[in-house]
């Protein structure tokens, strides 16, 4: 906690392949000249699992597991513990799994982007978290998709204060913008677009594409809710050949999009672009 103020949890990793919560960092010290001593930085906050942890540096075909993963002496305090140690060999299995249907190497599913997204939206479908989330059950029908777009920044967390997602709150164009920005760019590149603190990139490159939706054409009131309505008409304008099977089931009306509509139309595009290329009704070049 004291690496982390203001904050309810500690590091999210983009590739998190699970998540613990071990409440004290049980460091043994000794005397000896220069061993680490924490102070008062003991106290540990829900954390994740990167996958980057369980893959060696310089051997092909290993998965790491239990204790014998990648860690640094304080950090070793939560992982070593039984929590953590059955995260690890539950990830390490499907890992597995994953890389041999796959047909690729498991260092692949670290260093690929779209494999590794792949491989948490399958560890997230069996109920697998892979980030903190108190108000978001294991059989939430947008597990999934809440997870992976939280997990890997695509869509952001609201409040990094609270272990909530809150999924019925509404949210604002601002972050919806930018994550509909971030997951084209990521389903047409592999590569999501980089976090900026006001996200600028992403909203102007909609704004360009005559998506501000306000009373004013310039105008974009990134702080205002957006309607169901305003969304579909987003969705269908930059994403025709998709957007009936994106909007499927989801209300045209005046009522504001939540974090839960986010996150579900959201990973429905990203899931439609990994199967075949989107095709951009605009000029836009995301």
């Amino acid at each position: 906690a004291k690496f982390f103020p203001g904050q309810a949890r500690a590091r999210t990793f983009v590739d998190s392949v699970g998540i613990g919560q071990y409440h004290y960092l049980d460091v043994h010290p000794n005397h000896a000249e220069g061993h680490v001593e924490l102070g008062d930085g003991h106290e540990a906050l829900p954390f994740t699992l990167p996958l980057s942890a369980l893959i060696p540096l310089d051997t092909n075909g290993l998965i790491l597991s239990s204790k014998s993963i990648g860690t640094t002496h304080i950090t070793n305090a939560a992982y070593r513990m039984h929590p953590m140690e059955w995260a690890i060999g539950e990830a390490g299995g499907h890992l597995a799994a994953f890389a041999i249907e796959q047909g690729v190497e498991i260092r692949q599913v670290v260093d690929q982007p779209n494999l590794r997204w792949q491989f948490q939206g399958r560890l997230t479908q069996q109920g697998i978290p892979i980030i903190w989330f108190n108000d978001l059950s294991h059989d939430d029908p947008d597990f999934a998709a809440i997870q992976v777009l939280s997990t890997t920044g695509l869509l952001a967390i609201a409040d990094p204060q609270t272990l909530n997602f809150n999924p019925q709150q509404p949210i604002s164009r601002f972050r919806l913008g930018a994550a509909l920005a971030k997951v084209l760019e990521a389903t047409a590149t592999g590569d999501p677009l980089p976090s900026t603190p006001l996200a600028l990139p992403e909203l102007e490159a909609l704004v360009a594409e005559g998506l501000a939706l306000d009373h004013h054409p310039k105008t974009f009131s990134p702080e205002q809710s957006i309607t169901h309505q305003e969304l579909a008409t987003w969705i269908e304008r930059m994403l025709s050949s998709c957007s009936g099977s994106v909007l499927a089931g989801f209300p045209v009306d005046q009522q504001a999009v939540t974090h839960r509509d986010a996150a579900r139309v959201l990973y429905r595009i990203w899931q439609w672009g990994n199967l075949q290329p989107l095709t951009f009704s605009g000029s836009s070049s995301l």
